[in-house]
């Protein structure tokens, strides 16, 4: 599954692999929702990368009605631009609450997606419910409640993410760092050290989130390329 959609995001897919790919996509809700999630993270850097080309190309546009003077005030601006652009970039690097925003994404419903439309409404329901409208407040506590029913991770991964969406990333790290969760699910783990990398960022822990994005950077999963391009910017 990760395999196929990273080659999808490369371009490196043979005819045979594309087939499989559009089948899996059609025919596979857990593929999907993989696909939709890291779809949605490659389209918010891009967006912000052409945001801030645009807002640089915009600010040396030529000032209409003026005289030959404009060239060296331009030639000024680029100068002072150029030198604050580095001093932010210096600053961005210390800056690990903008480097959290710039990296977060909330991870999609695809335990119980079509939970909505269920008319029997369980604690599993009104949690993923919860989780789907963005009342994260609530959906915290019924996952937690859930938890302490089931023996299924999502409800401890789940539960965690809704943490981060309430700004108590502490509490994520507390129930990501449990040991009975750690390596518990194969599909949950890659998720578990991002979000807990994440967490450790959230609260200013640089070095502990380097280490979970150096482990997640040397080994081939769907958080390869983001733990590689957060490590640059750490």
């Amino acid at each position: 599954m990760e395999e196929l959609i990273n080659k999808y995001f490369e371009k490196t897919l043979t005819e045979k692999e594309l087939v499989e790919f559009n089948e899996k996509l059609e025919t596979d809700n857990e593929f999907k929702a993989e696909f939709e999630f890291q779809k949605s993270v490659q389209s918010a850097i891009r967006s912000k990368e052409r945001a801030e080309i645009k807002n640089l190309v915009a600010s040396f546009e030529k000032p209409k009605h003026q005289n030959g003077w404009w060239k060296y005030a331009a030639a000024a601006v680029v100068f002072i631009i150029g030198g604050w652009v580095v001093f932010q970039q210096f600053l961005g690097k210390s800056d690990t609450s903008k480097l959290y925003l710039s990296y977060y994404q909330t991870y999609p419903n695809v335990i119980a997606p079509n939970v909505r439309g269920e008319s029997e409404e369980t604690l599993k329901t009104k949690a993923f419910a919860a989780y789907d409208s963005g009342d994260f407040q609530s959906s915290a506590q019924l996952f937690g409640k859930l938890k302490a029913l089931v023996s299924e991770d999502y409800a401890t991964f789940y539960e965690g993410i809704s943490y981060l969406e309430i700004n108590k990333p502490e509490k994520t790290i507390a129930l990501f760092e449990n040991k009975k969760f750690i390596n518990s699910n194969a599909q949950l783990e890659v998720y578990r050290q991002w979000y807990l990398a994440l967490a450790y960022l959230k609260t200013n822990k640089r070095d502990s989130s380097k280490q979970i994005l150096k482990q997640l950077s040397i080994s081939d999963n769907p958080q390869k390329e983001q733990a590689l391009k957060l490590l640059d910017e750490l």
